[in-house]
């Protein structure tokens, strides 16, 4: 299903120079924005994301790890994650520990869900400022994993993964880029929605975080004003032009978005279905159906022959 085009229009370079007289109104005062170091950061963003890219194709080299049990480890963890009321850094971190852990070292099965609360554990002791304790973990787990398994666990990632926790998640780029639109916070919500739905599929695996959530962006400005429009603010605080962000939109409605429909537990679209993030998975659901009937109705159409 196409539903986005191209705006070639909108793919127009602005000036640093200008952008930055744009904005420094909106930066002089802000004592945390750091805004004389703000490129020199988000270069180093750039080159940290994708040095800490998984291997996409890493299930090839699983003997019993698939796509698919994948997908319902994160759905878990990231309901496990939003019961501690952890931080999205958090969520995003523990998948990246994971993805990165079985590129390079087979598992079996039965030892997949202590990867995954280990990779929990490790990200919140380096996002947060309160860690559930091990204790609760076990708890969490039902007793299948003990105090010594998680803690052995945790060892083996870190050490295989050279203690190198760093990766710059996409709710990073997704700060950035808001600064085009004023921080509209519907569209914000929503791209959070469709940036953490992108978890449960393979598909992106290989996607830098800012591509993500550049593209989240678009399609969430598509989705609530029916508006695309990739203007010169977004191009510079993104550093994406427009007809590099289509493809991986598409990509979220044609992979991500089904697999939150239709999966058996698709915990992260019933955490956006509340009040709290203004019900945006509901939003999104009803979008989608609307989509569905124009495109019937398309087809009906295009079979209609004109009669002589």
């Amino acid at each position: 299903m196409k539903y986005l085009e191209t705006n070639t229009k909108t793919n127009i370079p602005l000036s640093e120079n200008k952008i930055k007289n744009k904005t420094k109104k909106e930066i002089t005062y802000d004592p945390i924005s750091l805004s004389e170091y703000s490129s020199d950061i988000y270069n180093y963003m750039k080159e940290l994301e994708v040095k800490m890219l998984p291997d996409p194709n890493y299930v090839e080299h699983q003997q019993e790890v698939t796509w698919n049990s994948r997908t319902i480890l994160i759905n878990w963890i990231a309901e496990v994650h939003w019961k501690f009321r952890m931080q999205p850094e958090t969520l995003f971190l523990t998948v990246n520990i994971i993805d990165r852990f079985l590129s390079v070292k087979s598992i079996k099965l039965n030892k997949f869900q202590l990867l995954g609360i280990c990779s929990l554990l490790i990200s919140a002791k380096y996002e947060e400022t309160l860690v559930p304790s091990i204790k609760d973990l076990v708890f969490i787990v039902n007793n299948i994993y003990t105090n010594e398994e998680i803690i052995q666990a945790e060892r083996c990632v870190l050490v295989l993964l050279g203690f190198d926790l760093g990766f710059p998640g996409p709710m990073y780029f997704l700060r950035r880029i808001s600064k085009a639109d004023g921080y509209d916070t519907k569209t914000r919500t929503l791209a959070k929605y469709l940036i953490e739905i992108t978890l449960l599929d393979e598909h992106f695996i290989s996607c830098p975080p800012s591509l993500i959530a550049s593209a989240a962006v678009l399609l969430a400005r598509k989705i609530l004003f029916n508006n695309q429009n990739w203007n010169k603010l977004f191009i510079y605080y993104s550093g994406y032009n427009e007809n590099l962000l289509i493809p991986v939109a598409q990509n979220i409605i044609n992979y991500a978005l089904p697999k939150a429909e239709h999966h058996q537990l698709p915990f992260i679209k019933k955490k956006y279905s509340i009040d709290s993030f203004k019900k945006v998975s509901l939003f999104v659901s009803q979008w989608i159906k609307k989509q569905c009937l124009i495109e019937e109705n398309n087809k009906e159409q295009n079979k209609i022959t004109p009669q002589n």
